[in-house]
């Protein structure tokens, strides 16, 4: 790898460029935050604003529609300059302005179904069981949480990337040779993904579970770097399969979205805390519905940053040794090249 990429000023400018992300994308959930109390207070007032008559599923569903639609407009115009004008403007992105409106729109759209779905159930659910709704509707989001884990490398992510079965054979077997010694069992195969259409970047992942679980190559990964970069790279991520992070993850989101729901059952009985509202709402209330089903997903992603943390500094850890030891051996054999 060119040692210039590592450059003080290269280094400089790569943490202005992550500070000022990080600063437009705060900026964008303090807007959207603001936006869903507004909306959970004017709904409130507005006696469901004429959907009562809908049912509860249609009244979810149109509720966070209306949500979803509101936020995404009002956070526009700091989306656009965090995803689109500042990395182009750090020579980070090949993305077109159309592509760019392409992956919005359909993000848009696939939110609105899933979230409208699990607004509406939400909803549903809390009608038929106006006390104790917080843990079968927890153990249907974590339900929920599984199928998409299951089925976004074949049913969502094609929405948005061209996958192809990796051609090169010779790189081909040598990770599954990696992926033999690693224990990972992969029955989805090694695939291709044309990332290079929106990013210079470059990234490997190990994703699914089950029979969806492969490995994903971003195109630019495969054509600039060479094979030993390459399988440092998927080192890293096998990493989370050998320390069995995702496992962890997804059972600490289960147990913190689970305390998350239970808690707020029980704040809904507490009509002190609600003063600011005009008093408690009701447990079925669309409006309410619609910005909890927003606001569990933070909750228990965000309860469980520490543990993605320090999985991080593991995985880091374990492609290093990964690399020593393969430097070791082929320095033993007389092999040894120089990166």
């Amino acid at each position: 790898m060119d040692p210039k990429g590592y450059s003080p000023d290269a280094a400089a400018r790569g943490r202005r460029y992550q500070m000022r992300r990080l600063g437009l994308g705060l900026a964008a959930g303090a807007v959207e935050w603001a936006l869903t109390v507004v909306f959970f207070l004017l709904a409130a007032r507005a006696e469901g604003w004429g959907l009562r008559a809908a049912g509860p599923f249609w009244q979810g569903a149109l509720f966070f529609a209306a949500l979803a639609t509101l936020r995404g407009l009002v956070s526009l115009p700091l989306d656009f300059r965090a995803g689109f004008r500042l990395s182009h403007s750090a020579g980070l992105s090949n993305q077109t302005l159309g592509g760019w409106w392409s992956d919005r729109l359909k993000g848009w759209g696939l939110q609105l179904v899933l979230g409208g779905v699990a607004s509406g159930g939400f909803l549903a659910l809390t009608a038929w069981r106006p006390e104790g709704w917080w843990w079968p509707a927890g153990l249907l989001a974590i339900g929920l949480g599984l199928i998409l884990a299951l089925l976004s490398p074949v049913v969502l992510a094609p929405i948005f990337f061209k996958f192809k079965p990796l051609a090169d054979e010779t790189l081909r077997a040598r990770l599954e040779g990696l992926l033999e010694r690693t224990g990972a069992r992969v029955r989805g195969g090694v695939w291709e993904m044309d990332m290079s259409r929106r990013t210079k970047g470059a990234n490997a992942a190990l994703v699914g579970w089950g029979p969806s679980r492969r490995v994903v190559l971003a195109d630019n990964l495969v054509n600039e770097y060479s094979a030993d970069e390459i399988e440092a790279v998927l080192a890293h991520e096998l990493a989370h399969h050998a320390g069995g992070h995702i496992p962890q993850l997804l059972a600490g989101r289960a147990v913190f979205l689970l305390a998350g729901l239970y808690v707020f059952e029980a704040a809904l009985g507490v009509p002190d805390l609600w003063a600011w509202a005009g008093g408690a709402p009701e447990a079925g209330m669309p409006a309410l519905i619609a910005a909890l089903v927003f606001g569990v997903h933070a909750l228990h992603s965000e309860s469980v940053a520490c543990i993605v943390g320090r999985a991080e500094t593991l995985t880091f850890a374990f492609g290093a040794v990964a690399m020593l030891l393969y430097a070791a051996g082929t320095e033993r054999r007389g092999t040894a090249r120089a990166w």
